[in-house]
């Protein structure tokens, strides 16, 4: 990761001392003088090895160096290594006020993504939960495809599951599950929100949302995965007759009458009062 081979780097500069640096500056003997051309050629390799460590290519670089109006946005990548130098030494408070001049004075650049987690993480760090959750909600929305969305989403958790309101849950559940399968740290991290709720009510939370997004893709054949599974291991959830009758939509529309009809008696049978129970009789009724 871009941020381990960062963590332990230290500059011995402030970003006062690179302002400071002057192109021309040149010795008494009218050479440049060899200590600031030292100087210079490590800033010059500190930043290019930023942008390589960060992927950032030579166009995003480019990007990077002017604004639209010709304005010189230096600062961002100074801003974002002086943040994780202090981050990396727990001086969070300090860290965070140049994490926030990159999200702040430079949204569109490249350094925005991780100023905007790591800053959520000072929150986390310095034991600030709500902030953190506030902040790591916002990154989440700005960020959506960011590969520290499965870390985010936990923290997210860990803080409702503890503080609530526990109706965001399900959508923090539903978004680890759908990348649980290709993606490691979201499955460990909906495992590790999974063992914190007791009787591990929001699985089945988990498994009919997961179930419904399919669902309403088109998707029978992996909705039906999910319902089956969600009715074959909670009986007792109160999501329950609402899996069958969705477990029997599948078969329904997957050609399988035999099963859809099974399932459909099935809610009618022990669910006789329930919505769906009339909805599933409407179906037999129909021969739909």
């Amino acid at each position: 990761m871009a941020f381990h081979i960062l963590a332990g780097y230290n500059t011995g500069m402030q970003t006062s001392d690179i302002r400071a640096s002057h192109p021309n500056k040149r010795s008494g003997s009218g050479r440049l003088d060899g200590n600031f051309l030292s100087a210079s050629i490590f800033q010059i390799s500190l930043t290019l090895l930023l942008y390589v460590s960060l992927g950032i290519s030579s166009s995003s670089a480019a990007d990077v160096s002017l604004d639209r109006e010709g304005k010189e946005l230096g600062s961002a990548p100074i801003s974002w290594e002086t943040g994780r130098a202090l981050f990396t030494k727990k001086d969070y408070l300090a860290a965070q006020s140049y994490f926030k001049r990159v999200e702040t004075n430079f949204p569109e650049s490249p350094f925005a993504e991780p100023a905007f987690f790591f800053g959520a993480e000072c929150y986390f760090r310095s034991n600030q939960t709500r902030e953190a959750h506030l902040a790591y909600k916002e990154f989440c929305n700005r960020f959506p495809k960011s590969k520290w969305i499965p870390e985010a989403l936990l923290r997210r958790g860990e803080f409702l599951i503890k503080s609530g309101p526990p109706d965001q849950l399900g959508e923090i559940f539903s978004r680890l599950e759908e990348q649980r399968s290709e993606n490691p740290v979201a499955r460990d991290a909906l495992g590790k929100l999974l063992r914190m709720t007791p009787g591990n009510f929001f699985a089945a939370i988990i498994l009919t949302d997961r179930g419904k997004q399919l669902f309403e893709r088109g998707d029978y054949t992996s909705a039906r995965k999910y319902f089956a599974r969600a009715v074959l291991s909670y009986p007792n959830d109160t999501d329950y007759p609402d899996d069958l009758f969705y477990q029997a939509e599948c078969d329904r529309l997957l050609g399988q009458t035999a099963a859809a009809a099974a399932a459909y008696n099935e809610l009618i049978l022990k669910f006789p009062t329930h919505q769906q129970a009339v909805a599933a009789y409407d179906r037999l009724s129909s021969g739909q």
